[in-house]
């Protein structure tokens, strides 16, 4: 039997904010900023600059094609409307590119995604290397809606997808002794210009 001791610096769940009460706060907060924000600019000017990030969204990040959009699943659902697509597709965390989550979408621009490769080795008694492709097509898509909230203080409610991890592995099928799956990701620096200056 596995017993979780709690580490010194953890704190009882009873003892954290009730996700309510956290969200109701953060609804009046955000409901401030954005009553003030209408009243300083005003709604056409709003619209108008909306349509221009559209037009360099739409020019910089292409549409959905053909293995896309994989059918969604019933099990994943949100308590909450979707994220804007417009939020969602400008504002990433991914440091491998920026620093600024603002510019993300916009250094991505080199990144190659294809051909992309995927190794599984370790504990397992049939270690493979699937390819993108495989992914995609041999192995059961879904997309889910998943509820994303980060430790720096940002949330997002988007579709998210691809391969359950489960399915992947069932494939390589895990040794009796294999307890954890690690990942590893990539290191290109000359595509992800923002990883040679992190500070690990």
């Amino acid at each position: 039997m596995l017993i979780r001791r709690p580490r010194r610096w953890e704190i009882a769940d009873r003892d954290a904010t009730a996700e309510e009460s956290f969200m109701t706060r953060r609804e009046l907060i955000s409901g401030l900023s954005l009553g003030i924000g209408a009243l300083a600019l005003g709604g056409c000017r709003i619209d108008s600059n909306r349509a221009s990030l559209e037009a360099e969204l739409a020019a910089t990040i292409p549409g959905v094609a053909p293995p896309f959009p994989f059918p969604r699943s019933r099990k994943f659902t949100l308590d909450r409307a979707e994220t804007d697509e417009l939020v969602a597709a400008r504002y990433n965390n991914f440091y491998e590119f920026a620093l600024d989550k603002d510019k993300v979408w916009q250094a991505t621009e080199r990144f190659v995604t294809h051909p992309w490769e995927v190794e599984v080795t370790g504990l397992c008694s049939k270690p493979t290397t699937f390819s993108l492709d495989d992914l995609l097509t041999r192995f059961p898509n879904e997309e889910r809606l998943y509820r994303h909230r980060c430790v720096e203080a940002w949330a997002m409610a988007v579709p998210w997808s691809g391969v359950p991890l489960a399915t992947v592995l069932e494939r390589v099928e895990p040794r009796f002794d294999a307890k954890f799956v690690r990942f590893i990701s990539f290191n290109r620096p000359k595509e992800a210009p923002g990883i040679d200056s992190q500070p690990w």
